[in-house]
């Protein structure tokens, strides 16, 4: 009984039971999946609020929570201006970017596809083996990231922590395709939006509160903005954040192409940017 209680207390069931619930909502909701345009672009069928979700949660991950909360930590205040880029970028996205999505890429299902159009086969072949190792850097340190925190909250070992996880996302992504991981994004919307606050308000709490927190920064520079040693190393990076580059990761062109028409396409970036 002992060494149940160790593996199964109310807290690995919690994240026990959210795997399971995603792996087993993901094959369920991508087991009607017809042809090829079905498994990558869900045939257009998904309306704005739906597309907003996956969307959203396509973009925000450990780096929009984990990362910005220990980049804070780390410099203080003044990371707000490379932070304010992202938003900016988002916007200049949504005026000029996606009204190009109009009905020259009906039927492409991929940025290999959109550059086959514009300059033929060659180079977007080329474009696919660039998309393909820009998503496997991409998935290889969310992998990393996933085996190291299961690792940490179920205590197995890293390499089963990562097999656990990774298999994970392989299986339902694998046989649901497009709709699998819509239907699984819009379920860990739901939990993002309930756990982050959360987590924010339960560590505020424990911390003894923003009052607290705000007195025991390590330095002063942690308050400051303009005088800060590192303002000109984030001020160009929010010059570089601010550029619509993100609006080229094939995951985000990808929920593009769901899309019905451009008009749908930006009108979720800007729902995204509110």
């Amino acid at each position: 009984m002992e060494y149940l209680a160790r593996y199964f207390d109310i807290d690995k069931a919690i994240i026990l039971i959210f795997l399971v619930f995603t792996l087993i909502i993901g094959i369920i909701a991508g087991r009607k999946t017809k042809d090829t345009n079905d498994y990558a672009i869900a045939d257009k069928a998904y309306g704005s609020p739906i597309l907003l979700l996956t969307l959203s949660v396509s973009l925000i991950g450990g780096g929009s929570t984990i990362g910005e909360a220990a980049q804070f930590y780390s410099d203080g205040l003044v990371y707000l201006i490379a932070s304010i880029g992202t938003p900016v970028s988002i916007l200049l996205t949504a005026l000029y970017v996606t009204p190009k999505f109009d009905r020259r890429f009906n039927g492409r299902i991929s940025v290999a596809d959109m550059i086959e159009y514009f300059y033929g086969y060659t180079p977007s072949r080329f474009a696919g083996i660039i998309g393909y190792f820009v998503c496997l850097g991409i998935l290889s340190m969310q992998c990393m990231v996933m085996g190291y925190l299961t690792f940490i909250f179920l205590e197995i070992s890293y390499s089963a922590s990562v097999c656990l996880s990774v298999g994970l996302l392989i299986a339902y992504s694998t046989f649901g395709g497009i709709r699998a991981i819509t239907v699984t994004n819009v379920f860990q919307f739901a939990m993002l939006i309930v756990m982050v606050p959360l987590i924010a308000s339960v560590s505020v709490t424990e911390a003894g509160g923003l009052n607290s927190i705000f007195s025991s920064f390590k330095t002063n520079s942690h308050m400051q903005i303009l005088n800060h040693p590192k303002f000109f190393d984030y001020l160009a990076l929010f010059l570089f954040w601010s550029l619509p580059f993100s609006a080229f990761f094939p995951p985000q062109i990808q929920r593009y192409l769901m899309a019905k028409d451009h008009k749908q396409a930006t009108r979720i970036t800007f729902l995204y940017f509110f």
